[in-house]
Parts: C-alpha cells; sequence; structure tokens
C-alpha cells in the first residue's frame, strides 16, 4: 500500500482534519471537555490508546500509539 501525506500527518493533524464539524463538537462525542482535547492536540498533554480508540469510533479512523 502506497504512503500517502495522510499518512505522515501526525494524529494530531490528522485529527483536525476532521474540524469541519468543530472541536468542541468531536470533545462532546468523545466525553471530554473541549480544553481537555486542547491539551492533547497541542501536545500539552499525551494521549492514551482509550482516548484513540473513543476517537476512532467516531470518526472511523485507526489511531494507534
Amino acid at each position: 500500500m502506497p504512503i500517502t501525506s495522510k499518512d505522515k500527518l501526525s494524529i494530531e493533524a490528522r485529527i483536525k482534519t476532521y474540524f469541519n464539524k468543530s472541536q468542541a463538537w468531536l470533545a462532546k462525542e468523545i466525553g471530554i471537555s473541549e480544553s481537555q482535547l486542547s491539551r492533547k492536540l497541542n501536545k500539552y498533554v499525551a494521549w492514551t490508546q482509550e482516548d484513540l480508540d473513543k476517537i476512532n469510533k467516531v470518526l472511523g479512523e485507526n489511531f494507534k500509539l
């Protein structure tokens, strides 16, 4: 399978591509505050696989640590 430019993006950058809805929407869908999501997206707080599993379910992705 060829590597696409999407594959080269960080988890944070790939998640941000979904913000045609909003960061607030995603935070609500995965059950965390918008500020918690912001801290994770800006790499102040590390992701857990549990966080990513919730995002995968909502966005139909397959993010892994």
